[in-house]
């Protein structure tokens, strides 16, 4: 692990999994509300991606950043753009492939909602917006829990179909909203990121 690295951008900290060195992507993670203001070490408060790489249980060839939110309880897209654009410099120019559970894919959602310079976009049981752009340019895969105790997976569906159609997968995952840590194990969400051939063909499932 490597926390120092890469620049504090906006409020905005890292910590880094895998190699620093010139990479083509990166994955990026937004952290959800319960983690906001508790810093680097408040990462590891509940059980998801940042323990399962600290301990191993996850092995990635591409470097994997959690993007630790110090102040606030939402991610603002004009401070994630900055922070985007100083990690894809960070690597040479590297695209990244953003992702964001709960809160975190709010914000996802909200920088979708005006950028488009993301090579893939994953959202884990979020809340949804009232809105998207029908032309959605950035593959999205949205994956939510079937019971999830804040957002409905049948108001997540109806979203995606009103909303999005096949620019979208959406897949329904048998668990409740904290079901981060089974959904990042499963590696659901790597499968579908490293098959770029198929994505934006894909249907809800």
């Amino acid at each position: 692990m490597k926390s120092s690295l890469i620049p504090e951008v906006n409020g905005i900290k890292s910590i880094l999994y895998g190699t620093y060195e010139k990479s083509e992507r990166v994955y990026v993670y937004l952290h959800g509300a319960g983690e906001f203001g508790q810093g680097i070490e408040g990462q590891y408060k509940y059980p998801g991606f940042a323990t399962l790489l600290r301990d191993g249980e996850i092995s990635l060839g591409e470097p994997f950043i959690i993007a630790c939110c110090m102040d606030g309880s939402h991610w603002l897209p004009d401070s994630l753009t900055l922070y985007l654009n100083a990690v894809s410099t960070f690597f040479s120019g590297a695209q990244i492939d953003l992702i964001g559970y709960s809160r975190g894919g709010e914000g996802v959602y909200e920088y979708l909602q005006r950028h488009v310079n993301v090579r893939t976009a994953t959202v884990i049981n979020s809340e949804v917006p009232q809105l998207l752009p029908t032309n959605l340019e950035v593959p999205l895969h949205v994956i939510h829990a079937s019971h999830d105790q804040f957002t409905s997976f049948d108001k997540v569906q109806k979203f995606v179909e009103l909303h999005l159609g096949d620019t979208v997968k959406l897949t329904k995952w048998e668990g409740n909203h904290f079901s981060i840590e089974a959904i990042a194990l499963s590696k659901e969400w790597q499968k579908w990121i490293e098959q770029p051939d198929q994505r934006l063909t894909e249907t809800a499932t």
